[in-house]
């Protein structure tokens, strides 16, 4: 009798625990779709400057960098996806 009124207790509390996290899993489940996104853009502009011709004008280093910083958001962004959903 006292074992099922603690597993009721502890049912209770994980379940309180449930509804007060709900909010933060659609907050990461955001972020995370933001953070690839937001690397595909970074990425889509960055390999826009490498195309360019050399007498653009635009800093092809910058845009090595830019690449870089893209692939690695999208990364991020799809190991964050995969753990929040």
């Amino acid at each position: 009798m006292v074992y099922a009124e603690k597993e009721d207790r502890s049912m209770a509390a994980t379940e309180e625990v449930v509804e007060s996290t709900d909010g933060m899993i659609y907050l990461a489940r955001f972020f995370s779709v933001q953070l690839f996104l937001s690397g595909i853009v970074v990425s889509a502009f960055a390999t826009a400057i490498l195309g360019t011709d050399d007498e653009s004008g635009y800093d092809k280093s910058g845009a090595r960098i830019g690449l870089a910083a893209g692939i690695g958001l999208t990364v991020l962004g799809g190991f964050c996806i995969y753990w929040s959903f």
